[in-house]
């Protein structure tokens, strides 16, 4: 009679070999969530500054200058800048309409536009 030792442990050898390309896998699909997950968080915040961006500026009725103070940001060009760790914030003016202040906010990071959040404000006129 043949021994069946060889065929047990190569039958555990496999069995190794397949929980350690499950483990791998695993790893990889937790590391792109983690990735993902911060990813989302840097957005969600952006979107939150450039909110407080517009409030800001509507509340001060549109001047740029008065809002960068109170954001610690810039006007560079005639528009409103904000660095943040990860994106830059760009509020610029658009066509006025007439009583109505318009200006656009664009979030970009590494280059792309994330989103853009257009704003309006009541301009008194005299």
């Amino acid at each position: 009679m043949r021994n069946k030792a060889p065929l047990a442990l190569l039958e555990q050898i496999l069995m190794l070999l397949i929980f350690a390309l499950a483990a791998v896998i695993c790893l990889r699909v937790f590391l792109w969530s983690d990735d993902a997950s911060r990813h989302s968080a840097d957005r969600d915040e952006a979107l939150i500054h450039a909110q407080t961006v517009a409030e800001t500026v509507k509340a001060h009725g549109g001047d740029f200058v008065a809002a960068a103070a109170a954001l610690h940001g810039t006007v560079e060009d005639g528009a409103l800048v904000i660095e943040g760790e990860t994106y830059t914030l760009r509020a610029e003016r658009q066509a006025p309409a007439p009583y109505l202040g318009r200006a656009e906010i664009v979030v970009e990071a590494e280059g792309d536009t994330l989103f853009t959040l257009p704003i309006a404000w009541q301009e008194v006129g005299s």
